[in-house]
């Protein structure tokens, strides 16, 4: 009698198993674009817009995810934020992640925004934190990339925020006496 019982406990979720979580894929995440969100005398922050997928039956949670950013090949910097989405089943939901730029991180490549003018190529790549409850996916994340153009030369034009900042009138003195030097 127990034996039976044992086995019909066992026989149960590997069926489940074997029919069931065949068909749970994890979610995929596409980067749309990126925005210049505010700009402080401490930095600024720029929003990733960022579409999740979600192709399976149940709903899942976006938690916490992380980030890093390079200019010109050097890592200025990682971070990690709270982006508390719910995704629907079978459905998509936009996710912002900001990415918060200190100005004295800009510092370590001054070289390539004076070469810029201000305007400088970056790459940002992170993972979305997942908790899904699934079996097979359980907590994992989702890969995110971007490139795109930092438009500092516009921030550097506005007085109120060179005001705030000792660190940025540092760094927009440096550009433009790289730009009249070119």
């Amino acid at each position: 009698m127990y034996r039976r019982i044992a086995f019909f406990l066992l026989l149960v979720p590997l069926t489940w198993l074997s029919t069931g979580c065949a068909s749970v894929q994890p979610p995929t995440a596409v980067v749309r674009g990126a925005d210049l969100g505010d700009i402080t005398g401490d930095g600024l922050t720029l929003k990733l817009d960022v579409m999740v997928s979600n192709p399976n039956a149940k709903a899942l949670s976006i938690g916490r995810s992380s980030y890093g950013m390079s200019i010109a090949d050097v890592r200025i910097l990682q971070g990690e934020t709270d982006t508390p989405v719910k995704l629907p089943a079978n459905g998509s939901a936009p996710v912002m992640v900001p990415v918060v730029i200190r100005w004295d991180e800009l510092f370590r490549v001054k070289e390539a925004l004076v070469k810029t003018g201000g305007n400088v190529p970056y790459k940002i790549d992170g993972r979305l934190g997942i908790g899904s409850g699934l079996p097979l996916i359980g907590k994992s994340s989702i890969p995110i990339e971007y490139a795109g153009t930092l438009p500092l030369g516009d921030a550097l034009t506005d007085p109120m925020v060179l005001l705030k900042s000792r660190a940025l009138r540092d760094l927009a003195a440096k550009i433009l006496m790289g730009l009249r030097q070119n």
